[in-house]
């Protein structure tokens, strides 16, 4: 048992940045993370994380109040799935790749 202990420790460490989403094109890497907060804007070639807080992908506004995702999905071909509890809405975002520039439609 306490042979296990340290590999599942280890394990579950590394599984919080498996959730996340990262889109990449030659020079940019963008993660959003499992509540659809973006967390990095990484500069791949000047090696420069451009993001100092992280900062919902989408909100939704209703009478004056936003809302930020309270979760996540990524789905087949590069879409992803955002969850809105209080408002009981989703709304999917499709992430188009280019060589210099990534969409969020």
């Amino acid at each position: 048992m306490r042979r296990i202990l340290p590999f599942l420790g280890v394990w579950l460490a590394l599984v919080p940045s498996a959730l996340n989403a990262q889109f990449s094109t030659s020079g940019l890497r963008i993660t959003v993370d499992r509540a659809g907060s973006v967390i990095g804007l990484y500069d791949v070639i000047h090696r420069t994380e451009y993001l100092a807080h992280p900062s919902a992908l989408l909100s939704v506004l209703r009478h004056g109040q936003a809302e930020r995702p309270a979760r996540v999905e990524v789905l087949p071909r590069d879409t992803l799935r955002l969850s809105f509890k209080e408002r009981r809405t989703t709304v999917d975002v499709a992430v188009k790749k280019k060589p210099g520039h990534i969409t969020f439609e």
